[in-house]
């Protein structure tokens, strides 16, 4: 039996809805480079949030793929970046952080709807986890993919994270690598303003292609 197949097996044996949109996306994803060693891994995994971590990985290089990027994953193995892209002569390689489901969106307190979330500290946690890739991407152009399951972390603190980022390092607070070319940022929730779900933000003016590759993500 292959990875593949075992992949699809402990979809089915672990998670119990969306199997049949998971079990089409490893068929998807079986056709890029590299695959089957995150096969393997959500084959080997107990837990179902850490199965659906291995799939962020496989949604971001599905998306890739889907913009004509030549993509890998895990190139260099289990410690390196989670894929590799190279299209128009030029290649980077991607780290994806899946932020996990916590809850309901809103919660009773003493007969009171309040508002969910705790923007200041969801902002730091995005924060957080951003610099938190950046030791993985020091092998060449990087590009850091975040994927949202949770419904009280959207694009706002995603977007004032990197605000942050970019002031720390115009101040010299922090030094952001100068390889590091965008981060990514999806959800499964769909703003309807805009009918988007992929968001940029760039750590760095682009240049050529990556500009380009930057405004193909955010037309998906």
């Amino acid at each position: 039996m292959t990875w593949q197949e075992r992949a699809i097996t402990q979809v089915s044996r672990v998670l119990s809805a969306e199997t049949d949109v998971l079990i089409e996306q490893i068929r998807v994803a079986a056709r890029l480079k590299g695959s089957e060693s995150t096969f393997r891994r959500i084959a080997q995994a107990h837990d179902a949030e850490q199965m659906l971590d291995y799939f962020a990985e496989i949604r971001f290089g599905m998306m890739f793929a889907q913009l004509h990027f030549e993509t890998e994953f895990e190139p260099f193995g289990v410690k390196g970046p989670d894929l590799s892209i190279s299209r128009d002569g030029r290649s980077a390689y991607v780290e994806v952080k899946r932020f996990r489901s916590g809850g309901p969106a809103i919660e009773e307190i003493r007969d009171e709807l309040t508002p969910y979330g705790n923007p200041p500290k969801d902002i730091k946690k995005v924060f957080d986890q951003i610099f938190g890739k950046f030791s993985q991407l020091n092998c060449g152009n990087g590009i850091v993919a975040l994927w949202s399951d949770r419904d009280d972390l959207e694009e706002l603190e995603f977007e004032f994270a990197m605000k942050d980022i970019r002031r720390d390092a115009g101040n010299g607070i922090r030094e952001v690598p100068g390889a590091l070319l965008f981060c990514v940022f999806g959800s499964g929730w769909f703003n309807p303003r805009c009918g988007q779900r992929i968001y940029i933000e760039s750590f760095q003016q682009l240049s050529e292609p990556f500009s380009t590759w930057a405004e193909d993500l955010k037309r998906l």
